[in-house]
C-alpha cells in the first residue's frame, strides 16, 4: 500500500513547554477541519510519556508497549495495531505512551520505523509528540521521518540557552529540508533574545499561545474534560489553532 500520512513531529526546546498539549490540540483542529480523514495522534515522548490519557477514555490497556514483542517477532499487522489505537471524542486515534519509565532505549529503530510506516499506510495525518532529548529512538526518528516539525518555545531564558541546540537537532536529524516552524507556547512578552534567535535563523512562527495560568495541559479547547480555566482569551487561542493548520 503506498504510504499516504502527512507526518506532523511537535518537538520542544525544553521539557515542560507543552509540546503534548500543541499536539493535542493540532490534532483536534486537524479533525475538525477534515472529518471525513483519519487523524492520528501518537506519543512517542519515551522519556515522559502522558498525551492524552484523561481524553482518551482513560484506556489503560492499549498502547505502544504492546507492539514491540510483535515487531520483534515480525507478526505485527495492521489489525493488531489497530487494536492498540485508542479513539478520543472526536474519533482522533490515540497511540497512547510507554508505561517503561526509564526503558526509553527499550524502543529501537526498528520499533519507531515500524510503527510510524503502519502509521503511514493507515492514516491521512499523523501528530507525533516527542520528548526533547535525543537519547532515544522516538526523538530521533519522530523528527526523521516528519514532514514537517514544529519547535515549541516558552519566551524565557531557559529557551533562549537551548534553542540553537534543538534548531541544530531538527537540521542534524531532519531528513528532508524545509523552513523552521515554531509555536510560542504561554507567550509573555519575554526575552528579545528569543525573537532576535527566530529572526536571524528565519524560523517561521506559526502560533502564538497566550499564557493563562488557569490552563490545564492536555486538553482539548473545545472542552475537554472540563470548560473552565482553560485560556483566558479562548477564542483568540482556537484561532490560532485553526490558522496554524494552514501554515502545515
Amino acid at each position: 500500500m503506498e504510504s499516504k500520512a502527512k507526518i506532523i513531529t511537535v518537538y520542544p526546546v525544553l521539557s515542560g513547554n507543552g509540546a503534548k498539549f500543541i499536539a493535542t490540540n493540532l490534532a483536534h483542529y486537524l479533525k475538525g477541519a477534515n472529518s471525513n480523514k483519519r487523524i492520528a495522534l501518537v506519543d512517542f515522548n519515551l522519556k515522559n510519556p502522558y498525551l492524552a490519557h484523561a481524553i482518551s477514555n482513560n484506556d489503560e490497556i492499549h498502547g505502544i508497549d504492546n507492539l514491540i514483542d510483535r515487531i520483534d517477532g515480525n507478526i505485527l499487522t495492521q489489525e493488531l495495531f489497530l487494536e492498540n489505537m485508542v479513539a478520543m471524542r472526536d474519533n482522533v486515534e490515540v497511540l497512547k505512551g510507554t508505561k517503561l519509565i526509564g526503558k526509553h532505549k527499550v524502543f529501537t529503530e526498528k520499533h519507531i520505523r515500524t510503527i510510524i510506516q503502519h502509521l503511514r499506510d493507515i492514516y491521512d495525518f499523523v501528530v507525533i509528540a516527542v520528548a526533547p532529548e535525543t537519547d532515544n529512538a522516538g526523538t530521533v526518528y519522530g523528527i526523521h521521518e516528519a514532514d514537517s516539525v514544529v519547535m515549541v518555545a516558552k519566551t524565557n531564558i531557559a529557551n533562549v540557552k537551548s534553542a540553537n541546540r534543538v534548531l541544530d537537532i531538527i537540521r542534524q536529524y531532519k531528513k528532508s529540508p524545509e523552513s523552521v516552524k515554531l509555536v510560542y507556547n504561554m507567550y509573555t512578552s519575554g526575552s528579545g533574545e528569543l525573537t532576535n534567535f527566530v529572526k536571524d535563523n528565519n524560523i517561521e512562527v506559526i502560533g502564538v499561545i497566550e499564557y493563562d495560568e488557569n490552563a490545564v495541559d492536555n486538553m482539548d479547547l473545545n472542552g475537554g474534560q472540563s470548560v473552565r480555566g482553560l485560556f483566558k482569551s479562548k477564542n483568540r487561542n482556537q484561532d490560532t489553532f485553526t490558522n496554524m493548520l494552514k501554515s502545515l
